[in-house]
């Protein structure tokens, strides 16, 4: 490495960044406008707030799991269990809301569903998936050295 850094550019680059800018400066103006629906102080406080978390709980966490799977885990295992702990990890972050407020907002119809039961079938056959992968993937290559 020669410690030069990579300065992005291109059209690409300039496009993307445009549009994105572009629409951040929509939803900003959405949650401006319409302030009486949207309560942009609200959205204010849990934009912060979920960077807070995400700066000072979930990167630090998934860092001393990435540092511990480097250290235990065998190379060749790698690459499934990280494709396992991301699925898995999305697979929270979505059912988060429903497990943590069932039935909100005070509607007990709104919400029928037993979530963390259907979360558990979820991650069991995400690592089920994981796993079958792992063996299949093993099985071809011990096929190739035959």
């Amino acid at each position: 490495m020669t410690g030069e850094r990579h300065v992005p550019s291109g059209s690409f680059f300039w496009l993307g960044l445009a549009a994105g800018w572009a629409l951040m400066l929509f939803g900003l103006a959405g949650l401006l406008d319409d302030a009486a629906r949207t309560h942009p102080v609200n959205f204010g406080v849990w934009f912060l707030g979920s960077a807070l978390v995400h700066d000072a709980l979930i990167a630090p966490a998934v860092f001393a799991l990435g540092f511990a799977i480097v250290r235990v885990v065998p190379v060749r295992v790698r690459p499934f269990l990280r494709t396992g702990l991301i699925l898995s990890a999305a697979a929270l972050v979505v059912a988060f809301p429903t497990i943590a407020a069932p039935g909100v907002p005070g509607n007990p119809s709104a919400l029928p569903r037993n979530y963390p039961a259907g979360l558990a079938v979820l991650l069991g056959l995400i690592w089920l998936g994981t796993g079958v992968m792992f063996v299949l993937k093993s099985l071809t290559v011990e096929s190739r050295h035959d």
